[in-house]
């Protein structure tokens, strides 16, 4: 039973950090597609201005 459970709980932290590492990818995915897209610092500086 302690193997068994051993087993699962390895699975469940393995399940766990590929969904954190896939969302954090797609974040930065999407961070970077909108910096290029919208440029926020050359509004900001309009902004400022």
């Amino acid at each position: 039973a302690i193997a068994a459970t051993g087993a699962d709980a390895d699975q469940l932290v393995r399940l766990a950090l590929l969904l954190l590492a896939g969302g954090l990818s797609a974040l930065f995915l999407e961070a970077d597609q909108r910096r290029r897209r919208r440029r926020p610092i050359a509004s900001l500086r309009r902004a400022s201005r």
